[in-house]
């Protein structure tokens, strides 16, 4: 890449390309000061010239683990990432065709949030579950509708969390696995959350307490992989349906 950065977000765009999002030089002390405007533009690669380019950059600094969603109408939804004491979350989208971003709406129970995940749902809303919030994990949740551009306040899930693995399983439910954002936070525990009930459940814990990634497998699974954001974990599970 043409900048150096660590904590950033990835997506894959539907034009094929990649846009990489957010991040620092270093990664700076979790309770931070306040974000100001971003220093680092954003990139997009191209993999049929095999290149990097700069694009419009977002209007704040996000350095701490945000979270990039692609949309079904191709723009991308930026959440988080902002330093603790930042006092509303203020979420970005960006467009590719205009290569431009809008500001949304502040979810108005947030200060800035980190190591949180972002689940595209069937319905085309964006469900934001979790994180480190005010230097805690939350076990709150938030509902984004990209045609009315607005929050909804979502049911909490049944633990607090943060640095968290998220899959959408074929089902259309989500899996939300684990916590691991600070040396306090480490569970195995699993919560499912069905958009028809709009609910949460507490389904079979992982083995061993991690957060990391997760990865929606065919047949109704997922498989995680565990890493936490201050150790690494070799831990790798699999999730079932029953």
């Amino acid at each position: 890449m043409r900048n150096g950065r660590t904590g950033q977000a990835a997506v894959l765009l539907k034009s094929g390309k990649v846009l990489m999002v957010g991040g620092g030089k270093q990664t700076p002390f979790f309770g931070g000061s306040q974000s100001g405007p971003a220093t680092i533009s954003p990139e997009v690669y191209d993999p049929a010239t095999d290149t990097w380019s700069t694009v419009a950059s977002q209007a704040l600094d996000r350095q701490l683990s945000p979270t990039a969603t692609l949309l079904p109408d191709g723009r991308v939804l930026l959440v988080g990432g902002q330093l603790g004491s930042q006092p509303v979350e203020q979420s970005e989208v960006y467009d590719p065709a205009s290569n431009s971003w809008t500001p949304v709406p502040a979810d108005p129970r947030f200060t800035a949030r980190q190591f949180h995940t972002a689940t595209l749902l069937p319905d085309g809303r964006v469900l934001v579950a979790g994180g480190q919030n005010a230097n805690s994990p939350t076990a709150a949740a938030s509902l984004y509708n990209p045609v009315t551009n607005s929050w909804q306040i979502g049911p909490n899930m049944n633990e607090a969390r943060c640095g968290q693995a998220a899959a959408l399983l074929t089902d259309g439910k989500v899996l939300v696995a684990g916590s691991g954002c600070d040396f306090h936070a480490y569970s195995a525990g699993v919560d499912e959350f069905d958009l028809a009930s709009n609910r949460w459940t507490r389904v079979v814990s992982l083995n061993a307490p991690l957060g990391g990634i997760a990865v929606a497998l065919g047949g109704g699974g997922a498989l995680f992989i565990g890493a936490t954001v201050v150790r690494y974990q070799g831990d790798v599970e699999m999730f079932g349906p029953a």
